[in-house]
């Protein structure tokens, strides 16, 4: 992964150029944590390409720019919705019909952690 940064600067001053770049219409963050902590993230790309092409553009516009890899250690991801137990069914049904019966790729798992009314007397 190829990640579009404004290099590290101080937290205040990353604060107010992150959001005068989202007034002008840029999809932004100021990274918390990590080795690029108070960079600005402009976009993480799967692509070597597309990630220059956005630093290119924004070299352009006198945006001091660098590229970094951005650590991806997950493949999959994952939804969780905190229901509250009477309405879990209730809730996923609506959410099941919302997708038109193609929803399986989606596993229903209780966390067996917790104890429930069915397990416990």
């Amino acid at each position: 992964m190829h990640w579009v940064l404004v290099p590290a600067q101080r937290e205040s001053d990353a604060r107010a150029q992150a959001d005068a770049l989202r007034e002008k219409g840029d999809d932004v963050y100021v990274v918390a944590k990590g080795q690029f902590k108070n960079a600005i993230s402009l976009g993480v790309f799967e692509s070597a390409e597309a990630a220059n092409k956005l630093a290119a553009e924004k070299k352009s516009e006198k945006l001091s720019v660098t590229l970094a890899k951005f650590p991806r250690n997950r493949i999959g991801y994952a939804l969780a919705f905190k229901v509250e137990p009477i309405r879990e069914t209730e809730v996923l049904q609506a959410v099941e019909a919302g997708f038109d019966g193609e929803f399986d790729f989606v596993e229903r798992n209780a966390c067996e952690g917790v104890a429930t009314s069915e397990k416990n007397p």
